[in-house]
């Protein structure tokens, strides 16, 4: 019998991972965040391969330079 591939990321692991797209805008990333009340959500490339990773504190420190 074959091993089938995991349906969604995260799956193996018995997880539901939060994912973004490269183009996803920060809005959006800090509304998955939010609405999922996580603390990193996981950037995927089209083929939901992982490319990056963005976490609250990535955001508050992007945050602080602007404020600067």
């Amino acid at each position: 019998m074959a091993r089938q591939r995991p349906r969604t990321p995260g799956e193996e692991v018995g997880q539901k991972l939060v994912l973004a797209k490269a183009s996803t805008t920060l809005s959006e990333v800090m509304d998955l965040l939010v609405r999922y009340g996580i603390h990193r959500v996981y950037v995927v490339n089209e083929e939901e391969k992982p490319i990056g990773i963005v976490t609250h504190t990535d955001i508050l420190r992007k945050l602080l330079q602007l404020a600067a």
